[in-house]
């Protein structure tokens, strides 16, 4: 039979190997999906619907665009709000489906044991139902999922045995959601710097 550890044993390797770990910084992933546009292509795009909604409330002769100055104004700033919320939502979008794929190998010579921990890029996190592992005797324990099993930024598990032992883990991950909306309203806020500098302030919508 396999050697056989305790909880708070596991745990005291794992805290030391973790911590090694995330000193040295996060794996690199094998591969990736989906594509995320280029931050200069859509800032100047979102500036230029902006200078055309400018142009048009403010200096066309449409009286759709407004009968009065404060009119035109009111007009302009509520189809700026709209535009920027689909550009929220529009380039978050784009995040969300990104996934990456993490593969992790271990092993180890006849009677030795050791805990291999994978940690994926800051900003993404492991989704646990499409983790594939080995399923032998050689996996001693885990998956350990850290810091929880909700939106986990690292995998753990033990590779050990009497002969040659080897383990595997793939899984995938995506975007956290919370580092989904800090970038995508940092990016807003740029484009917002960038129409400031046009002589177009802007607001950033409420409901953002």
């Amino acid at each position: 039979m396999g050697e056989t550890i305790t909880a708070a044993e596991a745990a005291a390797e794992l805290i030391d190997v973790t911590s090694e770990k995330n000193a040295l910084g996060a794996d690199r992933p094998r591969s990736c999906s989906g594509s995320i546009q280029p931050l200069d292509l859509v800032e100047g795009q979102l500036v230029s619907k902006v200078k055309t909604a400018r142009d048009y409330f403010m200096y066309s002769t449409d009286p759709a665009a407004g009968s009065t100055y404060e009119g035109r104004l009111k007009n302009l700033k509520a189809a700026i709000a709209t535009t920027f919320i689909a550009y929220v939502k529009d380039r978050s979008a784009e995040y969300v489906q990104v996934q990456c794929e993490y593969y992790g190998v271990d092993w180890n010579q006849a009677g030795n044991y050791s805990w291999k921990t994978m940690t994926c890029e800051p900003g993404f996190y492991f989704l646990v139902s499409t983790l594939k592992r080995t399923q032998n005797g050689d996996w001693k324990a885990g998956p350990v999922w850290g810091p929880n099993e909700a939106q986990p930024t690292s995998l753990s598990w033990r590779t050990g045995g009497h002969s040659r032992s080897e383990t595997f883990a793939q899984v995938h991950a995506m975007y956290q959601p919370s580092h989904i909306r800090n970038v995508v309203i940092n990016e807003l806020e740029g484009v917002r710097r960038k129409l400031h500098d046009l002589g177009i302030p802007t607001d950033l919508p409420q409901s953002l």
